[in-house]
């Protein structure tokens, strides 16, 4: 189990996403997503830095549900639309959370700011 209390749910385009912690991991995965059952998995990491990395890259997973559908082009297969988005999502995710980690007043600021419809 994670060392800190961490919230069972997240928001991910207005839907709340369970979020459990697993001692099983998959065979190379950190986490899992699935964008139909609204559910995060994480698998329980001895680096703390790992973890949070895991986290944020299975919420963009959800952030990115439709988007490579809509991006690529029309012919993409199924199998590239998923390999672009994790391919983004896998290069992303360790900038946007460093991004996050290092402007902590600029988190605070897009966090506070009014909230868009």
């Amino acid at each position: 189990m994670p060392k800190q209390k961490l919230p069972s749910q997240v928001k991910i385009n207005n839907f709340d996403y369970n979020v459990t912690f697993s001692k099983y991991p998959a065979a190379s995965a950190h986490g899992e997503t699935c964008v139909e059952t609204k559910n995060i998995v994480i698998f329980e990491q001895t680096n703390a830095q790992t973890q949070q990395d895991t986290f944020l890259h299975e919420c963009l997973h959800g952030l990115c549900e439709d988007l490579f559908d809509s991006i690529l082009a029309s012919d993409a297969t199924k199998d590239e639309r998923e390999r672009a988005e994790e391919n983004f999502i896998r290069l992303f995710t360790p900038r946007l959370l460093r991004f996050l980690q290092e402007n902590k007043k600029w988190t605070t600021y897009l966090c506070t700011s009014p909230r868009r419809s």
